[in-house]
């Protein structure tokens, strides 16, 4: 693999990380005894999915248009 494949894969693994990180938190702070979450957690554990979303998006457009400045072959 070349370097920027090796990046692009390392900023990826660790988003994905990030947002497992957040996922496992929301249910240890907002869960019960019996693995259900509150009402409270179901709506913080939506927050964490947007946050992805919008995580990824913006890893994109750098990794797009701020990154490439070598692609003008």
């Amino acid at each position: 693999m070349d370097a920027d494949t090796v990046k692009e894969v390392v900023v990826a693994g660790a988003s994905v990380l990030a947002v497992i990180a957040a996922m496992a938190y929301v249910g240890m702070a907002y869960g019960n005894d019996t693995g259900v979450l509150s009402t409270q957690g179901g709506q913080m554990l939506a927050y964490a999915i947007a946050g992805f979303v919008v995580l990824m998006t913006i890893v994109g457009y750098t990794r797009q248009y701020w990154l490439d400045l070598d692609d003008d072959e």
